[in-house]
């Protein structure tokens, strides 16, 4: 039985057991003195105005759920309406004088939209009361287009797309992070209607349905869009929109969700003239310090890139490379990327290392796996990995299923990625020629160790990520060296950072010994080509990766740069794929 169903029988049994399974006795007289507010929404409709019979339900947009709080308002809403049509003969509560079209319309005109939220209630082992600060007080702009947020933590982000800018403001550490990106979002709303509804016509055709009730809010009647997607969408996710008839504009929402949570959120929604003008308007300290992160293009090194990026785009484009990842003398995983043009397909297992006791158990092991692409196919066809993850991308979708140590398998939702592959996998463009923006966090640079092997270095730098008191990235700096006698293949890469102990997130800045804006001297981390290979027509690939790594101990200590692992990369160019390898109708299946 599925969460869903058994959340419903759950609360069917609930309901069932609360009123009884004998012939209830109705008070009238009774319940209209507890339901005199519910019946004075009711009877309200008539100051809304009457509803054209033509119009009817129809279908919308992806967000609304099966939820026993709307279950439960359901249930309430019929039996109002069953007792007011025995006193009015009939009342039609699903028909109102406009539909959402005429709300789009009356959004179209809107320039600024500001909304203030709130948690009605929380409930769910996924949600911390620490991310109720995420949602904060909001202000909407078209023309130019800007977001502005205040968190409920001091956190400020004000976002103009047009000028590729977002402006940050972390008021624990006092620091504003303007940031400058690549370029802006490819599609810019044209109204604040394109900005929130831009799907609609197409969750229309999928079957979502739209609901209308009457209900009072601040004292005045207003209309009820109720969105329910759970025909076409698994997200459990609820709307409401309460529409004041007069505007046609929503003036507050709710939202809700299920399947394993359950979340009240409502917001408060007004359309003023003017909005905040600069960072500095919504509280931001005049003293605070300021980073600038640029990612924009620079001109003169899109030119200087030119014989690195040639080399990439020339690469081979059809082959099976297979990695076996080592730690100290034993392989403990195994990535096979297939690569056909723009089609990819990555498998990655992890490999059952038994019990070495003496060199007959290493022999035996070592001829298990084999030391070849032939074998090492036969090994994963076997599908002899404690786990195995599958990536697809077809050129349009990306596509994901995973196995886990219990051998369940899990089927992820495709994504719509027809610009590129949105994961990077260990393909010979990854482990030999990575990307290198021409952004201005990069510059070439020479030093001992390019001058003395004749190798091209590239500095990449980037700053510290730090929100709420918490650090999720500390400032780094990336050298890679290239080598132009070797197709400009990437042979070595330095990384100079403070690690973190915990993951995203986990690490206070107040709970750490050093800056984390600051960049030391010294690499904790080295990755450098240690065997090269070449394939028939001529082309320079990685054959063997050593990876050098600092190691911290329990109480912190650091110790200095020691072998971490070595992959060892299998080629093989102008294969014969497996038929349908690329198809992801042949990914396999929950239950298999």
């Amino acid at each position: 039985m599925s969460p869903t169903k058994k959340n419903n029988k759950n609360l069917d049994e609930l309901i069932t057991g609360a009123i009884g399974r004998d012939k209830p006795e109705f008070d009238f007289n009774k319940w209209q003195q507890n339901h005199k507010r519910e019946i004075e929404i009711f009877e309200s409709q008539t100051l809304v105005g009457q509803t054209p019979q033509h119009i009817r339900p129809f279908n919308i947009w992806g967000i609304i759920i099966k939820s026993p709080i709307t279950k439960i308002a359901a249930a309430a809403a019929i039996i109002i309406a069953a007792v007011l049509i025995l006193r009015n003969g009939s009342v039609d509560i699903t028909t109102p004088v406009f539909g959402v079209q005429d709300v789009l319309v009356a959004m179209k005109k809107a320039q600024w939209m500001h909304i203030k939220y709130e948690i009605i209630e929380l409930h769910s082992e996924s949600f911390s009361p620490e991310e109720i600060i995420r949602l904060p007080e909001t202000w909407i702009s078209v023309n130019p287009h800007r977001m502005v947020q205040i968190f409920g933590n001091g956190n400020i982000s004000f976002r103009e797309d047009e000028l590729c800018k977002e402006t940050r403001y972390d008021p624990e550490s006092n620091i504003i992070t303007i940031t400058y990106k690549s370029r802006a979002s490819d599609v810019q709303p044209s109204s604040i209607e394109n900005l929130l509804f831009n799907q609609i016509s197409e969750i229309e055709k999928e079957g979502g349905i739209v609901t209308y009730t009457n209900d009072l809010f601040q004292g005045k009647p207003v209309t009820v869009i109720n969105v329910d997607t759970t025909n076409v969408s698994e997200s459990g996710l609820s709307l409401s929109l309460f529409v004041d008839p007069k505007t046609r504009l929503p003036i507050k929402f709710t939202l809700g969700k299920v399947d394993g949570q359950s979340i009240m959120a409502s917001g408060i929604i007004d359309y003023p003239q003017d909005g905040p003008i600069d960072i500095y308007k919504l509280g931001a300290s005049q003293d605070a310090e300021v980073v600038v992160i640029d990612k924009r293009d620079q001109p003169e090194l899109i030119e200087v890139l030119k014989p690195y990026n040639k080399a990439r785009e020339n690469l081979i484009s059809d082959y099976i490379l297979v990695t076996a990842h080592k730690s100290g003398s034993l392989v403990t995983g195994i990535e096979i990327a297939y690569n056909q043009g723009r089609k990819q397909r990555s498998e990655r297992s992890s490999v059952r290392v038994p019990i070495i006791s003496s060199d007959d158990d290493m022999i035996a092991y070592e001829k298990v796996l084999g030391d070849s692409v032939e074998s090492l196919l036969t090994w994963a066809r076997d599908n002899k990995g404690m786990t195995l993850d599958i990536y697809i991308y077809d050129g349009q979708f990306y596509y994901r299923s995973n196995k886990d140590s219990f051998g369940k398998w899990t089927i992820h939702e495709e994504l719509h990625r027809p610009e590129r592959n949105p994961i990077p996998l260990e393909d010979l463009c990854d482990l030999g020629w990575p990307g290198i923006p021409p952004k201005n966090c990069v510059k070439q640079i020479e030093n001992d160790y390019s001058e003395e092997n004749n190798l091209i270095a590239f500095e990449v730098t980037s700053g510290s990520d730090i929100r709420n008191g918490r650090i999720y990235f500390t400032a780094q700096k990336t050298i890679n060296y290239l080598d132009p006698s070797r197709d400009y293949m990437c042979v070595r890469r330095e990384m100079f950072h403070h690690p973190l102990s915990g993951g995203l997130g986990d690490t206070k800045i107040k709970g750490v010994d050093f800056d984390p804006n600051e960049i030391p001297d010294e690499p904790s981390f080295i990755r450098f080509v240690s065997e090269f290979g070449r394939t028939e027509n001529g082309q320079w690939y990685p054959k063997k990766i050593e990876t050098h790594s600092k190691r911290w101990d329990a109480d912190g200590k650091e110790n200095p740069l020691s072998l971490s692992s070595i992959n060892t990369l299998y080629l093989k160019t102008n294969p014969e794929f497996p038929e349908g390898i690329f198809d992801p109708n042949n990914l396999p299946k929950e239950g298999d």
